[in-house]
């Protein structure tokens, strides 16, 4: 009786193992969210919340199709930029996917300043045959452009740019850097996805 008692043991010890094994795996497909993406946006990547095009140091809130900027310390919401960013072009702009983990990073914004700073891409990119179009933390490899025509198309001495009445260090914890050198683009972390923390994520059950 001892054996058959094992033999009736093990298949069910094993579906559990299984079953429990499986509800721990990290799965980014069990996110289902999709969202709508904005036509100057590069190709989306399932689940992403958040885009940051780190040459105007703003975010892009998918869900709610809203940018995010700061203006005299505080954070805007609004559809559209503001003026002072006529200049750019979204289209043809560097943008970082940003982990569909993270949640309202803009709470966190000295993390980005420092790993995706001004313009960093020009010096991790300078060769690269095929256009890069941005950074998915996701998958963490760049974007690349699948049109030769989609080039990025950014003034050559832009200078720094202040949103109007904004302090030049507006309550942020790394220093400005007014016209960025290729040294400090060596760091061992620039260029690369922001470590997601638990409070970083969105609390459920609220």
């Amino acid at each position: 009786m001892k054996p058959l008692g094992i033999k009736i043991r093990l298949p069910v010890l094993f579906i559990l193992s299984f079953m429990v094994r499986g509800c721990f795996i990290p799965n980014h497909a069990s996110y289902d969210a999709t969202y709508v993406n904005p036509s100057w946006a590069p190709s989306y990547y399932e689940g992403t919340r958040y885009y940051y095009p780190p040459d105007l140091e703003v975010y892009y809130d998918l869900p709610n199709q809203e940018f995010i900027y700061l203006d005299n310390g505080m954070w805007i919401f609004a559809t559209t930029l503001p003026p002072v960013y006529g200049y750019y072009d979204l289209n043809n702009g560097f943008v970082v996917a940003l982990n569909w983990r993270v949640y309202q990073p803009w709470l966190y914004h000295q993390y980005y300043l420092f790993h995706y700073p001004r313009y960093y891409y020009r010096h991790y990119y300078p060769k690269s045959k095929t256009p890069v179009r941005g950074f998915n933390e996701n998958d963490r490899r760049p974007i690349k452009v699948i049109s030769p025509d989609k080039r990025i198309s950014i003034p050559r001495n832009p200078g720094r740019i202040r949103i109007p009445n904004q302090p030049e260090n507006i309550q942020r914890k790394t220093p400005v850097n007014k016209s960025p050198q290729p040294s400090i683009f060596r760091g061992r972390d620039i260029g690369r996805p922001v470590k997601v923390k638990s409070d970083m994520r969105e609390r459920k059950g609220k």
